[in-house]
């Protein structure tokens, strides 16, 4: 089991969330707030929905993570000009500042777990799981998520295994 994709994925997911949010917890911040200051540091003034959608996370826990965020100062709402029922989400000045440091964090919590690959294999993973994430969103968009059990469903047009073929090519140059 401890080999198998799913595992190795989650201790991967647990170790680095582990090493932001020790890092984080320094900012004041809690758990899903890094991500949400990530997000509106890229695209800043996002419907709350967007953010969600981008960072995984449930409406009624984006609600609760963004009043929790506004509380603190970090952000500001905003009536959209254009549509009166939407409302903007905003970095304010201190948010800017944590969003700016929160980067720090998670690019030196990467470089850490990614130190020991090679330029090209680095390439290779994020193209991998790129391709899996895909996956699971069209699983997602064509029946609410169920993944299929009997084993007739294929992943499309077999992109994973030359995702792999060229990480493996990749390696074996660089050895």
């Amino acid at each position: 089991m401890t080999d198998a994709f799913h595992f190795l994925l989650m201790r991967c997911f647990h170790e680095s969330n582990r090493r932001v949010t020790q890092g984080t917890a320094a900012l004041g911040l809690f758990p899903g707030q890094p991500k949400i200051l990530e997000c509106l540091r890229e695209s800043d003034g996002a419907l709350a929905r967007d953010i969600g959608t981008r960072c995984g996370i449930d409406k009624s826990t984006m609600s609760s993570l963004l009043r929790k965020i506004e509380g603190n100062g970090l952000i500001a709402r905003r009536t959209d000009e254009h549509d009166r029922r939407a409302v903007r989400i905003y970095l304010t000045d201190a948010g800017k500042e944590a969003a700016e440091r929160v980067s720090e964090i998670t690019d030196e919590v990467d470089r850490f777990a990614l130190r020991n690959l090679s330029e090209s294999q680095r390439k290779a993973l994020e193209d991998a799981l790129q391709i899996v994430l895909r996956t699971f969103q069209e699983f997602q968009e064509q029946d609410g998520g169920g993944i299929p059990v009997s084993g007739t469903d294929e992943l499309p047009s077999g992109s994973l295994n030359k995702a792999a073929e060229n990480s493996d090519a990749a390696a074996s140059a660089e050895e």
